[in-house]
This record gives structure tokens, sequence and C-alpha cells, in this order.
């Protein structure tokens, strides 16, 4: 009996280890298939790439990154349908690397535009001096039209302004009309 439970110890062990060899050969096999993989398909996975992004140094990481995820599904990618696989996966990493580039590209001409005015320093200081002497003419004006004309430089209505100032709607666009005229002509005298 004791015999026995030797050779069944030892018929164990020897299975183990051959499983463990089995295991250890997929491994080899699987290494040996993904560097053929990789020599045979990234130059021309390369050259796909390029033909849709510019960049060498984006399309070498989009070709990485496809045979990067090639190799944690290389359990479930079928060697017949390998070379399908990265090649779609290059080109969709294309794709997304250009609507990307599309979305940053949009956000960029957004924020050139908002901060036109803002970004020429000479621009800038040219804003600054029309705004003091806007604000100059404006403190020659005499009441209620200075009052009326900084109201409505605030977004207010006419006839918010009109209630706010006891006047007639019909007043307040008059002297708003002649302070407007009157700001101009003290600007065309003073530039």
């Amino acid at each position: 009996m004791i015999k026995y439970n030797f050779f069944t110890i030892f018929a164990k062990a020897i299975l183990t280890e051959l499983a463990h060899l089995n295991i250890l050969y997929r491994r080899m096999e699987k290494d040996l298939f993904f560097q053929h993989l990789f020599k045979q398909h990234y130059e021309p996975l390369f050259l796909f790439a390029r033909q849709m992004v510019s960049s060498e140094e984006e399309c070498h990481d989009i070709v990485s990154d496809a045979f990067e995820e090639v190799w944690s599904k290389m359990e479930y990618v079928k060697e017949q349908t390998v070379r399908a696989y990265l090649y779609t996966t290059v080109r969709n990493r294309c794709i997304n690397y250009l609507r990307h580039q599309q979305v940053r590209q949009q956000y960029i001409s957004y924020c050139e535009k908002i901060t036109a005015t803002y970004t020429k320093p000479d621009d800038l200081i040219e804003q600054t001096e029309r705004d003091r002497l806007v604000e100059r003419a404006i403190s020659e004006l005499k009441p209620p039209t200075d009052v009326a004309i900084k109201l409505y430089a605030n977004g207010k209505k006419y006839r918010e302004i009109a209630e706010e100032m006891n006047l007639t709607m019909s007043y307040v666009k008059k002297i708003i009309s002649r302070g407007v005229a009157q700001i101009k002509e003290y600007i065309v005298k003073n530039v």
C-alpha cells in the first residue's frame, strides 16, 4: 500500500511537471510567434498609419499600441485573423488620433478667436487708450445725458433707463442719440 501511494504521488508530480512544461512551451511559442509577427508586420503597419497620420512619432506610438493590444489579447486572437486585427486596430487608432487632433484644433481656434483682442500688446494699448478717450468724452457730457449713456453702456434698455431716471422713453432715446453724437465729435477732435 505504501508503494502504491508513492507511485501515485510520483505520477502526480510528473503530470504536474509536464503541465508546467506545456505551459512554458506555449509561452515560448507565444513569444516566438509574437516576435515573428512584430518583425513581419511592424514596417507595413507603420507605412499604413503614415498614410493617415503625418507625424512619424504618432505613427510609431499607434503601431506600438496596436501590438501591445494584440499581446494582451493573444489568447483570444486567432493566428489566421491576427493580421486583419492589427490593421483594423491601427486604422481605428489613426481615426481616433485624427478626431482628437480635429477637436484640439477647434479648441485652439476657439481660444484664439476669444482672446484675439487681448493677444497683441499694441492692440491692447490701443483699446485701453480708446476706452480712456470714451470715458473722458462721457465725463464732458451734461446731465442727464451722461447718466443715460452710462446706463446704456452697461446694457440697460431704453425702457429701463426711462423708468430708472423718471423720464419718457422718447426723451431717453433722444438724449442717448445726442450723447453718442457728442462722444463721436469729442473723439474726432482729440485723436
